[in-house]
């Protein structure tokens, strides 16, 4: 009995050892975030890339003008106008148009456009992305209480929100001036003058938000969508009219 008592202190004193030596790293007070949205709308004219990666990004790869990306998209906004220009690593494009609660698609080597109305049962695929809320999907998950602190990504300023598991690290590391982007949940950086997107972290890859000159002229429907528009817009008020009266 005095040898098993003796075995059970001995892995009490390892089990302490080891919780010392590994500690949650110690959560500093963040600075204040102030008022205002925490993700702000994108203005009436504006444009930027999106470099979509899977994986887990580091600094020194975001960095990299060599870094391949497995998908990019160019987003265009002029007023209620967004067009996105979607490109793979095949070199294949795909253009996107909405406006007016419309969504309109130039599907590869296609040359009419496949049209949804929201809230009309115009085909079966539905508008992929819902832009009345918000002009950046994926940012849903931040609140002020993920919101962790400020700190520089692509030489911006950023407030920072992370959901998700917190990293381990020794309890006597020295402390990190630039701490490299968490390897696990979910990580938000969001410059913190403008309130626009610079980065996302997920398990499942990450999203770089470069923004560039807003358009110098307003988006133009292409004549292929203004036609289709118009035929369907016919056809829905001929299906609301109601019946003549004979």
């Amino acid at each position: 009995m005095r040898k098993l008592n003796s075995l059970w202190i001995l892995l009490g004193v390892v089990s302490l050892v080891h919780a010392q030596a590994q500690t949650v790293a110690p959560k500093a007070t963040p600075p204040p975030l102030g008022p205002g949205p925490l993700i702000a709308r994108a203005p009436a004219a504006c444009q930027w890339l999106m470099s979509m990666k899977s994986g887990l990004a580091t600094p020194t790869m975001l960095a990299d003008p060599q870094t391949k990306f497995d998908k990019r998209t160019l987003v265009t906004i002029t007023g209620p106008t967004r067009r996105e220009i979607n490109a793979d690593t095949s070199g294949q494009k795909m253009e996107i148009w909405y406006t007016g609660g419309a969504e309109a698609t130039f599907y590869p080597g296609q040359k009419d456009p496949t049209i949804t109305l929201q809230g009309a049962n115009v085909d079966a695929r539905g508008i992929s992305n819902d832009y009345s809320k918000s002009d950046f999907p994926g940012f849903e998950w931040i609140t002020r209480h993920n919101y962790t602190g400020v700190q520089m990504m692509l030489g911006i300023p950023c407030i920072v929100f992370h959901d998700g598991p917190v990293d381990v690290v020794a309890a006597n590391a020295p402390v990190n001036p630039n701490p490299p982007i968490p390897q696990s949940g979910s990580t938000a950086y969001i410059a913190a003058d403008s309130r626009l997107p610079v980065l996302l972290q997920t398990d499942g890859g990450f999203t770089m938000y470069q923004w560039e000159q807003p358009p110098s002229s307003p988006l133009t429907l292409p004549a292929a969508i203004q036609d289709a528009l118009g035929s369907i817009q016919a056809r829905v008020q001929r299906e609301a009219a109601p019946p003549a009266i004979p």
